[in-house]
Parts: structure tokens; sequence; C-alpha cells
């Protein structure tokens, strides 16, 4: 198993550490092998449901936007 640096440029925790916001620059692991990449994703949670957790990223070449609530429906 191989271990990479990852920079944590930015991150943020409030709201008791329920919600969550980092910049992550992943270089280092994706220099070999996934390359570049732009996509934006999150896991689909939806208010008034059984989700308890939010997650939101944005992927654009090697940094990583990412907003993440783990108290969703509370």
């Amino acid at each position: 198993m191989r271990w990479y640096k990852i920079k944590i440029i930015f991150q943020k925790w409030w709201d008791d550490g329920n919600k969550q916001i980092s910049l992550i620059n992943y270089k280092d692991p994706w220099t070999e092998g996934t390359g570049r990449i732009f996509r934006i994703r999150n896991n689909r949670a939806k208010r008034n449901s059984k989700d308890t957790c939010f997650d939101f990223t944005i992927e654009f070449g090697y940094l990583i936007f990412s907003y993440t609530n783990f108290a969703f429906n509370k």
C-alpha cells in the first residue's frame, strides 16, 4: 500500500462538528493515473426524509471543494 501526501488548503468545522467545508489538493495521488477531471456531485440527500448527512463536492483538476452537513435533517 502506498501512502500519498495530500495538502489541506482550507478546512473549517462548525455547528458542534456537524458541518464541514474544505479545499484539498490531491495532486500527488492523481499524477499517477487518474489525471485531471471536472466533476460536480452530491449524495442526493433530501429534506424531510431519513437522510441524516448531505455531501456536496466539486472536483476541478487536482483540487476538491467539499461541503458536508452531518446533521442534515435535525
